[in-house]
C-alpha cells in the first residue's frame, strides 16, 4: 500500500490513507478506501494486520471514500469517546 503515489517528474498524489488508533490496545491503525484499495489494517507486533471488517458501517448510498481522482475527499478518524485525551 502506498502512502503517497509518485505522479509526473516532482509530484505526488494523494492516497487517501488515514492513521489512528481504533483498538484498546492503542496500536495504530490505517484507514484507506481509493479506485484501486480499500480497507482497515493495525499494526499487530511488527506488521500491518488486515481488518476484514474494518470498513463495515462506511457507506452512505454509496462506499465512502477518502480519496477520488487524487482529491482529498474530508474523511478524517476522530475520538469520539473522549478516551484518547483521558490522563
Amino acid at each position: 500500500m502506498e502512502l503517497v503515489r509518485e505522479g509526473p517528474p516532482g509530484t505526488w498524489s494523494e492516497t487517501g490513507v488515514r492513521f489512528g488508533v481504533l483498538q484498546f490496545s492503542g496500536s495504530a491503525s490505517i484507514l484507506v478506501r481509493n479506485a484501486t484499495t480499500a480497507g482497515v489494517w493495525h499494526f499487530v507486533g511488527n506488521v500491518w494486520t488486515p481488518d476484514s471488517t474494518g470498513l463495515n458501517g462506511l457507506e452512505l448510498d454509496n462506499p465512502l471514500f477518502t480519496v477520488a481522482a487524487e482529491r482529498d475527499l474530508g474523511v478524517r478518524l476522530r475520538d469520539l469517546d473522549g478516551e484518547a485525551s483521558a490522563s
